[in-house]
């Protein structure tokens, strides 16, 4: 896939609305297999060819970009977040799910841990379902975990278990989070 990604930027005739969404896809890619560094051609491509552009759909793909390239490229978590925050829908703060989004992209990131603790909390509270709070209770627990708060991280994916107990990810999470909470005590 990275040949033939590399071909069409070579090619030069790619249009901006392409060579964004090709840096988008590169990267989910890049990201999903744990080598983010390997989408900086294809975001800095992409980011130069759409430079300036008046087109509102594509600004906002572009937008996600900039956000990539704060973290992986600039190392600015800072500038980073302040786009996300940016990128959000309006009405983001009331909506479950958004709220779930953002403060698990906090987490992957490792960037503004305590509002994102806040904000999964939140939107466990707002969750429609038993199976949608059990999964924000998840990134709630994750969050918890990384602050080094073994404890409420254990206490918080055992309310997910409570919600979905058939979901064998959330009893392995359980595990998880008693492993650290040993190593933490050892």
């Amino acid at each position: 896939i990275d040949a033939e990604a590399s071909a069409v930027l070579a090619s030069g005739e790619a249009s901006p609305e392409q060579l964004v969404q090709l840096g988008l896809m590169m990267n989910n890619m890049a990201q999903a297999m744990g080598i983010p560094e390997k989408s900086v051609p294809y975001v800095e491509a992409a980011l130069k060819a759409s430079e300036g552009t008046e087109d509102e759909k594509l600004a906002e793909k572009r937008l996600h970009l900039e956000i990539t390239y704060a973290l992986q490229v600039e190392k600015d978590k800072d500038k980073a977040l302040e786009l996300r925050y940016k990128s959000m829908p309006e009405g983001w703060k009331e909506d479950s799910n958004q709220l779930n989004n953002f403060a698990w992209w906090c987490f992957e990131n490792d960037l503004n841990l305590e509002e994102a603790l806040e904000l999964a909390i939140k939107g466990a509270e707002l969750a429609g379902s038993d199976g949608e709070r059990a999964n924000v209770l998840d990134t709630a627990a994750e969050i918890c975990n990384a602050l080094g708060n073994c404890d409420e991280a254990i206490a918080k994916i055992k309310q997910a278990i409570e919600l979905d107990p058939d979901r064998q990810y959330f009893k392995d999470q359980l595990v998880k989070f008693e492993k650290a909470a040993e190593e933490k005590k050892g």
